[in-house]
């Protein structure tokens, strides 16, 4: 089909209700019942990661130690301030009845994390986690903000993602099944 004010071809694509684009069902998010509000461990600026991080006044350092640390059923609070991180790899799986949270601390304004090399914040190789209410800045460089590869069951909520040279913000890979991207804003992101 061609518009008739400029001759360029209409994509046009079968439209599904209920199914979102790309996907053949919706993803399985039981688990969100699940999700603790609270929050068992801590990341501030004034942190170390020698720290336990189960209180504000022994947070840890690095957001990369709660990524590779956190257990299933926990959760870290990433209270505001402007993080330098490098990337890390989800450690352990969440499950179905205790999944695994990193947010940004509740009543706070929103963590800044600035990214200054090729990797993404963080990898989700693992099942069962939730990232939510993080601004992540890619500081111009390039690769992905947020991976899902392999992983399951992960929610990608109210991120801030920006300032990227990747061929996405926010992606998905290699198996990656029952993921959901919701409310996030992407914006100076491009190749």
């Amino acid at each position: 089909i061609m518009t008739v004010a400029t001759g360029v071809p209409v994509a046009r694509a079968a439209v599904v209700p209920g199914v979102q684009a790309g996907a053949q069902a919706l993803p399985d998010r039981s688990y969100l019942d699940a999700v603790d509000p609270g929050c068992s461990h801590h990341v501030a600026m004034t942190g170390s990661d020698a720290n336990p991080g189960t209180s504000p006044a022994q947070a840890w350092g690095t957001i990369g130690k709660a990524i590779r640390t956190l257990q299933s059923g926990e959760s870290a609070c990433v209270h505001a301030g402007t993080y330098s991180e490098t990337g890390a790899a989800t450690g352990h799986d969440g499950t179905r009845t205790d999944p695994i949270v990193i947010r940004g601390a509740p009543g706070e304004s929103r963590p800044v994390v600035n990214v200054p090399v090729d990797d993404p914040l963080i990898s989700v190789t693992r099942g069962y986690w939730v990232v939510e209410n993080l601004e992540v800045d890619k500081n111009g460089t390039d690769d992905n903000a947020v991976r899902v590869d392999a992983g399951h069951h992960v929610m990608l909520r109210n991120l801030a993602v920006h300032n990227g040279r990747g061929t996405a913000a926010l992606v998905t890979f290699n198996g990656a099944h029952d993921v959901t991207i919701d409310g996030n804003e992407i914006y100076d992101f491009r190749r």
